[in-house]
C-alpha cells in the first residue's frame, strides 16, 4: 500500500473523566478538505480494541490496560477508511488524549465496507462468509434493460431467465419461490405471493454498491436466504445534483434466416433523471425512468415506468431516520416458449396477444441510533411490499382467453440492538410479518410469522475472531397441511487474521425456506401449455452450509478462494408428472436429500489505468436419492471483465461469461449447449456529458437459459448522460 500522508495533532486535556486503570482516546477523523469521514475505524491490533467514527467523524476509544500515572508505551494505532490510505502510528500515552487525524484519499482498492454479511458494517476482510461487492457505477453501466442484466456478471451468480441462483442453490421454477433474499438498504422486497424477485421494480440508478452474501444466511435474514442474500445499497447525496439520461438501442438480425419473423427494426428506448441534494442534516434523492422495448421475440415487448425516492435526516450526531418509496408499473407481452426450434423467435400459435400488467410498491422507514460512550447501537425498520398483477392468457385447449390475477401485501417490522461487552460485539433482534394474498391463481390466503435472532462476535483470542449466531422462526399459512412452519438456524464461524492484508475463515451455517403461497396453492393451465397443480403438503426446506476460505487484499489486488459443501433436505423443486396429452403437468414437491459442493475463486486487480476481474465456480449438484444431476445448474461457470482507461475520460470494457451445459426439467432430450457471451463497451466523458456505447452478445451466440427460450441476440445500446448540477 502506498505510503500514507496523515497529519496528527495530539492535545492533552482534562475535560474527559479518567477511567479506572486506563485512558480515553478521542478525536476526529477527516479528509484533506477537513470533511468528516463517517465509519472511519481506529484500531489497536495488539489489544484488539477499536472504535468507529460517527457521522461527524468523531470517535471515542477506551484503553483499559495499564494503571494511572503509568505510561503505556508505543501503542499501535491503525486508522482506516474506505477510499482512504491507511495510517499506522505509534504513540506513548501518559493521560487521556485527543488524536485528530487527516487521511489522504486514494482510489478504492478492493477492500470495501459491507453491511450484509453480519447485519453491521465491517471490512471485507472481516466477513465470516464469502461476500462479493460491485460498485454502483459498474452495475448501472451494465443494466441495459434492468439491474438483472448486471447481476449476471457478479461472482458466483447464475441467472436462469429471470430467476437468480447463488452457487447453484436454485434452478428455475417459473417465478415461484427464491432461495436468494433480495433487499434494498437491508429491507426485504420479495413478493408476498410468489416469493420471487421483481427485477423491473428494483432501482437501476442511485446505487452505491451491490453486496452478495453466499451460503445459507437464514440465521441473519430468515426464510428466503437459504442460498444467500443480495443487498442493493442506495446513495445518500452529499451535494446538489441533477442528472438526465436517455438510452436508445436496437436488436440485430438473428443468426439464421428462418428465425427472422419481423421486418421492423426491434428497438429499445428509455429516459430518466436522478435529482438529489443535501441541506444541512437533510438529504434526499429521487429517480424516475420510463422504458419501452419492442423485444427480439414475438410478443416479448414491454412498457415500464418506475421511480425511487429516498429521504435521510440526521436528527443528531447519533440518531438518524431514513425512508424510501420504490414504485413500478409494467405492461408486457407474455412470451412463454418458442413455436419450434425452426421458428425460435416466434410465440406459439394463438398466444401472440397474451399480456400481463403489474404494479409494485416497496416502502420502508428506518430509525438508527447509537451511543458511542455506552457502545450501544439500535436499528429498527418498518416496511411494506405490495404487488398486483393480472394477465390475459389464451388457452389453446379451451380456445378462449383466461383471466388470472393476484394481489399481495406484506408488512413487516424488524428491530435489532448491538452493543459491546468486554471483547464481544453482541447483536439481538426480532422480526414480525403479516402477509395477505387475494388471487385467482393461488386462492385467497393469509400468513403471519415472527422471529428472534442473536449474534455474538468474540475477539478475546486476537487475531482470532469467533462469530456465533442463532435464529428461531415461526410462520403460519392458512390452508397449508402443516399447522405452522418452524425453523431454527444456528451458525458458527471463525476468522483468523494472518496479517493486515489477509485472513482465513471457516464456518458452518444453516437455513430454511418456507414454501411460498405460489408453490403451495398454484392451480393453473398456463394457456393450455403447462399445467400446475397445488401441493398444500409441502414442508419447509432445510439447508446446511460448510465453508473454508481465505482472502488477500492489498495494493489494488484482491484474491478470494473458498471450498464449500451444501446439504439440503426437502428441497422444493418443480417435478414433471405423468403425460397429459400435449400438456406438461408439473407439481412442486419436496426432494428428500440434495447436495451441492464445489469451489469458487475470485480475483480483482487494479493497476494504473487497467482493471481486471475474474471468477470461476465449480459445483456438483445432485439429488442423492436418484443420483441425478439437478436441473438448470452448470458444473462450470466463468466470468471475466477488463477495463482500460485509455485517457482520463475514455475507457474500454470487455465482459465475458461462460456456463457449461446443464439439464432441464421438461424436454430433457433437447440439445444442450454451453453459454459463451461476450459484451463490449466504450465510455467517453466530455464536459458534463457521458456517452456509453455497449454491444451485448457481440458474437450473436445462440443459447438458452431455460428450455425453448432463446436468450437475447446481439443488440446495440447508446446511453447519454448529462450532469446538469
Amino acid at each position: 500500500m502506498k505510503k500514507t500522508i496523515v497529519y496528527s495533532t495530539i492535545l492533552f486535556y482534562s475535560v474527559i473523566s479518567v477511567p479506572a486503570f486506563g485512558y480515553l482516546v478521542g478525536g476526529k477523523i477527516v479528509d484533506e478538505h477537513r470533511e468528516p469521514i463517517p465509519a472511519a475505524h481506529i484500531y489497536i491490533p495488539d489489544k484488539n480494541i477499536g472504535a468507529s467514527a460517527d457521522l461527524d467523524g468523531k470517535y471515542l476509544l477506551s484503553i483499559p490496560d495499564g494503571k494511572q500515572n503509568l505510561n503505556i508505551k508505543d501503542v499501535h494505532f491503525q486508522i482506516t477508511a474506505v477510499g482512504y490510505s491507511q495510517k499506522d502510528t505509534f504513540l506513548t500515552l501518559v493521560s487521556d488524549t485527543t488524536i485528530d487525524v487527516v487521511l489522504k484519499s486514494q482510489a478504492l482498492v478492493a477492500d470495501p465496507v459491507v453491511v450484509s454479511a453480519s447485519r453491521m458494517e465491517q471490512r471485507l476482510l472481516d466477513t465470516p462468509i464469502t461476500t462479493s461487492v460491485a460498485s454502483g457505477d459498474a452495475v448501472e453501466t451494465r443494466a441495459t434493460n434492468g439491474i438483472d442484466d448486471a447481476i449476471r456478471y457478479l461472482p458466483g451468480i447464475t441467472m436462469n431467465k429471470y430467476q437468480i441462483s447463488i452457487r447453484n442453490s436454485s434452478g428455475f421454477s417459473q417465478g415461484a419461490g427464491s432461495r436468494v433474499a433480495m433487499m434494498i438498504d437491508g429491507v426485504p422486497v420479495l413478493a408476498g405471493d410468489t416469493g420471487e424477485i421483481k427485477w423491473d421494480a428494483l432501482p437501476s440508478s442511485a446505487i452505491n454498491q451491490v453486496e452478495v452474501v453466499k451460503g445459507a444466511g437464514s440465521s441473519m435474514y430468515g426464510s428466503g436466504a437459504l442460498g444467500g442474500a443480495i443487498n442493493i445499497i442506495t446513495k445518500i447525496p452529499n451535494s446538489r445534483m441533477l442528472r438526465l439520461w436517455t438510452k436508445v438501442g436496437a436488436y440485430d438480425e438473428p443468426h439464421w434466416e428462418q428465425w427472422r419473423w419481423s421486418d421492423k427494426i426491434r428497438t429499445l428506448k428509455s429516459a430518466g433523471f436522478q435529482w438529489g441534494d443535501k441541506l444541512s442534516s437533510l438529504a434526499y434523492i429521487i429517480t424516475g425512468d420510463f422504458a419501452q422495448n419492442d423485444g427480439y421475440r414475438e410478443n416479448d415487448d414491454y412498457i415500464r415506468a418506475k421511480s425511487f425516492s429516498k429521504l435521510h435526516w440526521d436528527i443528531s450526531p447519533n440518531r438518524a431516520i431514513s425512508a424510501f418509496i420504490d414504485a413500478a408499473y409494467e405492461d408486457r407481452g407474455s412470451y412463454f416458449k418458442w413455436k419450434s426450434q425452426t421458428y425460435a423467435l416466434e410465440a406459439q400459435d394463438s398466444t401472440e396477444n397474451d399480456r400481463v400488467w403489474s404494479s409494485k410498491l416497496f416502502s420502508a422507514i428506518t430509525y438508527r441510533g447509537d451511543s458511542p460512550k455506552r457502545h450501544f447501537f439500535f436499528n429498527t425498520k418498518l416496511y411494506n411490499s405490495f404487488n398486483n398483477w393480472k394477465s390475459k392468457i389464451y388457452n389453446t385447449d379451451a380456445d378462449s382467453f383466461e383471466q388470472e390475477s393476484s394481489i399481495s401485501d406484506k408488512i413487516g417490522l424488524d428491530a435489532q440492538t448491538m452493543f459491546t461487552w468486554k471483547k464481544q460485539l453482541l447483536t439481538i433482534g426480532a422480526e414480525l410479518s403479516l402477509a395477505a394474498n387475494k388471487s385467482v391463481t393461488f386462492g385467497n390466503h393469509i400468513g403471519a410469522g415472527g422471529a428472534i435472532f442473536s449474534q455474538d462476535e468474540i475477539s478475546i483470542l486476537h487475531p482470532l475472531v469467533i462469530n456465533t449466531g442463532l435464529r428461531f422462526d415461526i410462520f403460519w399459512v392458512d390452508s397449508a397441511s402443516l399447522d405452522y412452519f418452524l425453523g431454527a438456524s444456528p451458525k458458527l464461524s471463525a476468522i483468523y487474521h494472518i496479517n493486515e492484508h489477509s485472513a482465513a475463515r471457516i464456518g458452518v451455517s444453516s437455513g430454511f425456506r418456507i414454501p411460498t403461497m405460489a408453490e403451495l396453492f398454484t392451480r393453473t393451465n398456463a394457456g393450455g401449455i403447462l399445467r400446475v397443480e397445488p401441493n398444500p403438503d409441502l414442508k419447509p426446506e432445510q439447508g446446511y452450509t460448510a465453508e473454508f476460505g481465505a482472502n488477500y487484499i492489498h495494493d489494488g489486488l484482491l484474491i478470494d478462494g473458498a471450498v464449500f459443501y451444501n446439504f439440503y433436505s426437502d428441497m422444493i423443486e418443480p417435478v414433471q408428472q405423468i403425460d397429459v396429452g400435449s400438456v406438461d403437468l408439473v407439481k412442486f414437491e419436496n426432494l428428500r436429500q440434495v447436495q451441492i459442493y464445489g469451489t469458487e475463486l475470485t480475483a480483482k486487480w487494479s493497476w494504473k489505468r487497467l482493471k481486471l476481474s475474474g471468477n470461476y465456480l465449480y459445483t456438483d449438484s445432485r439429488d442423492l436419492d436418484t443420483d441425478e444431476k439437478l436441473p438448470y445448474r452448470p458444473d462450470h461457470s466463468i466470468t471475466l471483465s477488463g477495463t482500460y482507461n485509455l485517457l482520463d475520460n475514455l475507457s474500454f470494457t470487455a465482459d465475458w461469461r461462460y456456463k457449461s451445459e446443464y439439464e432441464y426439467v421438461i424436454n430433457t432430450a433437447d440439445v444442450k449447449v454451453p453459454q459463451k457471451v461476450l459484451d463490449l463497451q466504450t465510455r467517453y466523458k466530455l464536459y458534463h456529458f457521458t456517452f456509453t456505447f455497449r454491444v451485448n452478445n457481440v458474437m450473436n451466440y445462440n443459447y438458452v437459459e431455460v428450455e425453448e427460450n432463446l436468450a437475447p441476440i446481439r443488440h446495440y445500446v447508446l446511453k447519454i448522460e448529462a450532469d446538469i448540477l
